[in-house]
Protein backbone atom coordinates (compact mmCIF):
# COMPACT_ATOMS: atom_id res chain seq x y z
CA UNK A 1 0.00 0.00 0.00
CA UNK A 2 0.92 3.59 -0.95
CA UNK A 3 0.23 6.55 1.73
CA UNK A 4 -1.55 9.25 -0.42
CA UNK A 5 -0.11 11.98 2.06
CA UNK A 6 -3.66 14.09 2.30
CA UNK A 7 -6.31 13.90 4.84
CA UNK A 8 -6.56 11.37 7.88
CA UNK A 9 -3.98 8.72 6.48
CA UNK A 10 -5.45 7.27 4.01
CA UNK A 11 -4.01 3.99 2.88
CA UNK A 12 -3.77 3.38 -1.21
CA UNK A 13 -4.02 0.53 -2.45
CA UNK A 14 -2.96 -0.80 -6.00
CA UNK A 15 -7.20 -1.26 -6.55
CA UNK A 16 -7.54 2.51 -5.96
CA UNK A 17 -7.86 5.07 -8.76
CA UNK A 18 -4.92 7.49 -8.47
CA UNK A 19 -4.98 11.39 -8.88
CA UNK A 20 -2.09 12.65 -11.24
CA UNK A 21 -0.09 14.58 -8.44
CA UNK A 22 0.20 10.71 -7.28
CA UNK A 23 0.79 9.34 -10.73
CA UNK A 24 3.38 12.19 -11.01
CA UNK A 25 5.07 10.79 -8.10
CA UNK A 26 5.25 7.24 -8.68
CA UNK A 27 6.66 7.95 -12.19
CA UNK A 28 9.85 10.29 -10.92
CA UNK A 29 10.18 7.51 -7.99
CA UNK A 30 10.60 4.70 -10.96
CA UNK A 31 12.57 6.79 -13.15
CA UNK A 32 15.04 7.35 -10.52
CA UNK A 33 14.94 3.64 -9.49
CA UNK A 34 15.26 2.79 -13.02
CA UNK A 35 18.32 4.45 -13.57
CA UNK A 36 20.18 3.79 -10.24
CA UNK A 37 19.48 -0.19 -11.76
CA UNK A 38 20.62 0.88 -15.05
CA UNK A 39 23.94 2.89 -13.35
CA UNK A 40 24.44 -0.41 -11.43
CA UNK A 41 24.20 -3.03 -14.53
CA UNK A 42 26.09 -0.44 -16.34
CA UNK A 43 29.11 -1.03 -14.05
CA UNK A 44 28.78 -4.10 -13.38
CA UNK A 45 28.62 -5.23 -17.20
CA UNK A 46 32.04 -3.33 -18.34
CA UNK A 47 29.97 -0.32 -19.37
CA UNK A 48 26.98 -1.97 -21.31
CA UNK A 49 23.92 -1.08 -19.11
CA UNK A 50 21.07 -2.89 -19.99
CA UNK A 51 17.31 -2.99 -18.23
CA UNK A 52 15.55 -6.04 -18.79
CA UNK A 53 11.37 -5.52 -18.25
CA UNK A 54 9.48 -7.89 -15.98
CA UNK A 55 5.54 -7.37 -14.93
CA UNK A 56 6.44 -8.23 -11.38
CA UNK A 57 9.35 -5.84 -11.48
CA UNK A 58 7.88 -2.99 -9.22
CA UNK A 59 9.62 0.14 -10.40
CA UNK A 60 9.22 -1.06 -14.24
CA UNK A 61 5.38 -1.54 -13.57
CA UNK A 62 5.25 1.68 -12.11
CA UNK A 63 7.04 3.16 -15.15
CA UNK A 64 4.40 1.58 -17.48
CA UNK A 65 1.83 2.71 -15.26
CA UNK A 66 2.37 6.03 -14.40
CA UNK A 67 3.32 6.40 -18.21
CA UNK A 68 0.09 5.43 -19.34
CA UNK A 69 -1.94 7.31 -17.09
CA UNK A 70 -0.29 10.87 -17.43
CA UNK A 71 -1.10 9.89 -21.01
CA UNK A 72 -4.51 9.31 -20.52
CA UNK A 73 -5.05 12.20 -18.16
CA UNK A 74 -3.72 14.53 -21.48
CA UNK A 75 -5.46 13.17 -23.87
CA UNK A 76 -8.90 13.51 -21.36
CA UNK A 77 -9.03 9.14 -21.00
CA UNK A 78 -10.27 7.08 -18.13
CA UNK A 79 -6.91 6.59 -16.16
CA UNK A 80 -6.55 3.08 -14.38
CA UNK A 81 -5.42 1.36 -11.25
CA UNK A 82 -2.20 -0.38 -11.40
CA UNK A 83 -3.84 -3.49 -10.96
CA UNK A 84 -5.87 -2.82 -13.61
CA UNK A 85 -2.68 -1.84 -16.13
CA UNK A 86 -0.68 -5.01 -14.35
CA UNK A 87 -3.69 -7.04 -15.61
CA UNK A 88 -3.72 -5.47 -19.26
CA UNK A 89 -0.31 -5.95 -19.52
CA UNK A 90 -0.64 -9.67 -18.36
CA UNK A 91 -2.74 -9.87 -21.04
CA UNK A 92 -0.52 -8.46 -23.56
CA UNK A 93 2.52 -10.10 -22.87
CA UNK A 94 0.44 -13.62 -23.02
CA UNK A 95 -0.67 -12.33 -26.81
CA UNK A 96 3.03 -11.78 -27.73
CA UNK A 97 4.81 -14.41 -26.85
CA UNK A 98 1.44 -16.66 -28.68
CA UNK A 99 2.32 -14.68 -31.27
CA UNK A 100 5.93 -15.07 -31.35
CA UNK A 101 5.38 -19.08 -31.04
CA UNK A 102 3.09 -19.27 -34.03
CA UNK A 103 5.48 -17.50 -36.09
CA UNK A 104 8.46 -19.27 -35.19
CA UNK A 105 7.03 -22.33 -35.67
CA UNK A 106 5.06 -21.46 -39.38
CA UNK A 107 8.38 -21.88 -40.81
Amino acid sequence: MVSEGAGPSRELTNNDNWSLEKWTRVYADAVQCLHERYNQNKMENGGNGVLAWDKDDEPGMNFVAACANIRAHIFNIQMKSLFEIKSMVGNLWFGVMVLTIVKLTAF
